[in-house]
């Protein structure tokens, strides 16, 4: 079971395969950079070129991007003891955090042709960088000396402005979409994690589902559709989605143990991981009018999504009957009938 959290390669391993689901045609692509024994495919764009990171034999942890055509580069940030990327965008730049000698963390940015940027925070003694978007500007959260976590955002110029929510011990920055809008969570004084969303301007707005006993945003799209999850006064954990004019829909997946949404598309379809009662992760589709499907790439035994894109392809990791884990791809082919492509 999962745990919820420059060379130039061809993929060593790629599956392709149809299966029926939900009326539409389902495809999946099954890829592992090189030398990988686990991969975790992080986050894919609009074209769905896919970013992630991997381990090797020896637990190094390195970046990669896949192109469309299938064909993977490796990278790894200079003088980096392991590289983990976190988002791309429309123009395949990537953005991550590295690790240094001193065990200190770091953010950067990747160009479409490989060059590296790497930056901190001001103040910061590691900084998280989590989320880009089309224009290039970066959300994310650094630590300071004192080990207080800020959100930041970086310019595409380079610039940056630090931000906390209001009444917060710690503040998260999850999420940015085009508009240069910031989703997230923060901690208060009581260890209580909530909701988030800071406007361009600055303005923040906070929010919790009803009856959330700890809130955790994960994604924004560009209509100010939040997505993320929360746990209740049991424990129990459930999806939910935030619209623009501020109502939230919890929902879950049926029969499930937990439902965690991690992504949204423009469209308000969502991606994200559910556990059964057998105690087996799967991943979900859910669609705008609420309706739900679950999915497992072939082989898989567990199943995590990270990211969708606009033509509601998904991808993530899936670990296998030997305990590896791979990256996929999930396509569907709407209007056409199940089994034909």
């Amino acid at each position: 079971m999962f745990k919820f959290a420059l060379r130039f390669w061809v993929p060593v391993a790629t599956l392709v395969q149809l299966l029926p689901s939900a009326g539409y045609a389902q495809q999946y692509t099954v890829f592992d950079p090189g030398g990988s024994v686990a991969t975790y495919a992080a986050a894919l764009n609009k074209d769905a070129v896919v970013a992630g990171y991997y381990s090797d034999a020896a637990g190094q942890i390195h970046g990669f991007v896949r192109a469309t055509n299938g064909t993977i580069t490796s990278f790894d940030v200079p003088d980096s003891t392991s590289t983990t990327v976190t988002s791309i965008n429309r123009l395949e730049h990537v953005a991550g955090y590295y690790t240094d000698s001193s065990n200190v963390d770091h953010g950067f940015l990747r160009s479409a042709g490989g060059a590296i940027t790497t930056f901190d925070a001001p103040g910061a003694t590691g900084t998280i960088a989590r989320a880009i978007n089309d224009l290039g500007v970066i959300a994310g959260d650094y630590t300071d000396a004192s080990s207080t976590s800020h959100g930041f955002l970086r310019a595409g110029s380079g610039g940056f402005t630090s931000f906390d929510v209001p009444g917060a011990t710690s503040t998260f920055g999850t999420a940015i979409n085009s508009f240069g809008t910031v989703a997230g969570y923060y901690v208060d004084s009581a260890g209580v994690s909530h909701g988030y969303l800071r406007a361009l301007g600055g303005l923040i707005v906070t929010f919790d589902p009803p009856g959330s006993a700890g809130t955790v945003v994960t994604a924004i799209n560009r209509n100010h559709l939040i997505v993320g999850y929360y746990s209740d006064s049991s424990g129990d954990i459930h999806g939910f989605l935030r619209h623009s004019n501020g109502n939230i829909t919890s929902f879950d997946i049926p029969g499930s143990l937990f439902t965690i949404a991690v992504s949204d598309d423009p469209h308000g379809e969502i991606a994200g991981t559910f556990l059964d009662t057998q105690v087996q992760e799967h991943g979900f589709y859910r669609a705008p009018n609420g309706s739900t499907t679950s999915f497992d790439p072939p082989g898989s035994t567990a199943t995590v999504a990270y990211g969708i894109n606009v033509d509601a392809t998904i991808t993530g990791s899936y670990q296998d009957s030997a305990g590896a884990l791979h990256g996929y791809l999930r396509t569907i082919h709407k209007g056409k009938p199940d089994g034909q492509e």
